[in-house]
């Protein structure tokens, strides 16, 4: 082999692994874009569902009781409201009597929950945990996060 053929060799290597990482990258922020528009859609049914208790007075039982305005594609052919990945949205009610509030969550690219909704509702430490799409995004107490803060041994 000459120096031009392993020249050669050597360019088409260099090419092959940069080309991978590249796929690599696009993939990781195709996953990033899901995560982010599914935190929007949350928002969005969040904005609606406070629409529907200031006018009724009560929050709806499940997000069936609302006519849904989501862009497109965020829901399926029942109506019901999907994340990004197709999984559609949990909605829970939690609290006493006096004050309920309530939880959107998604269950992220891998479709199951992390953790029952009650476990949600009842923690108030978060990380953002963007980046990781199998965790889940919900929205508790007003604002949308991904995925809970571990205990450290507590």
């Amino acid at each position: 082999m000459d120096r031009w053929q392993r020249f050669t060799l050597t360019v088409l290597v260099i090419l092959l692994i940069a080309t991978l990482i590249l796929v690599r990258l696009m993939m990781d922020l195709n996953e990033l874009r899901r995560q982010t528009n599914t935190q929007r859609v949350i928002e969005q049914v969040a904005r609606q569902v406070r629409m529907f208790r200031s006018a009724r007075g009560f929050l709806p039982r499940g997000l069936d009781e609302i006519v849904l305005d989501v862009p497109e594609g965020f829901s399926d052919l029942q109506g019901d409201v999907v994340d990004a990945w197709g999984h559609p949205l949990l909605y829970y009610l939690h609290g006493d009597g006096r004050q309920v509030e309530f939880v959107i969550a998604s269950p992220g690219r891998d479709g199951a929950f992390d953790q029952p909704p009650a476990g949600y509702a009842r923690q108030r430490r978060f990380s953002s945990n963007r980046g990781y799409p199998d965790r889940d995004t919900f929205l508790v107490g007003g604002r949308v996060m991904q995925g809970a803060v571990e205990e450290s041994g507590r």
